[in-house]
């Protein structure tokens, strides 16, 4: 795991932070992010959102995938690396916390605003909010330090965008 990270940002992302500085020591029995970077930590939400409702539909993964390239200009490849290794630190991770402490301490007000209407926009990839996706969301809104205003005003957004009706 530690070298498909490393790999990963010396390929994808420039500058790249230290390896070790978001690795633990080699030294410690388990090979993890201590704290996960901005780019794993965003896109381990969008997957997480994404898988909530127990699946992970091709719509969802290309909505994400254009998502991450326009969020933090990588290549399609790149982006599929990425979500790739989110899953895998989902799969790390116990609970979401590390993941909205890391874009708490790197975004500000705004940029957490246009996560929430990245999060929207997989979300209505199927046209429909499920109960499991609308609770995560609201959850969400609480961790990022967000007004509840801020969510419906991002969820309306959205829908307008694409045309989704008042249901």
């Amino acid at each position: 795991m530690l070298e498909q990270i490393k790999s990963f940002f010396n390929t994808n992302i420039l500058p790249v932070q230290s390896a070790e500085s978001i690795i633990k020591s080699p030294n410690t029995a388990k090979t993890s992010t201590s704290a996960p970077n901005i780019e794993i930590a965003t896109c381990a939400i969008l997957v997480e959102i994404a898988c909530i409702d127990g699946e992970f539909t091709d719509q969802e993964k290309n909505n994400i995938v254009d998502i991450l390239k326009n969020k933090f200009s990588l290549t399609s490849d790149a982006a599929q690396q990425l979500i790739e290794l989110s899953l895998q630190e989902l799969s790390d991770s116990i609970d979401i916390w590390q993941f909205t402490n890391c874009i708490n301490e790197n975004f500000s007000r705004k940029q957490k605003i246009n996560l929430i209407e990245s999060i929207w926009e997989v979300i209505y990839s199927d046209s429909y909010l499920e109960k499991h996706e609308d609770y995560f969301i609201h959850k969400l809104q609480r961790l990022l330090r967000l007004t509840h205003k801020d969510l419906i005003t991002a969820k309306l957004k959205i829908k307008n965008d694409r045309n989704i009706s008042p249901i």
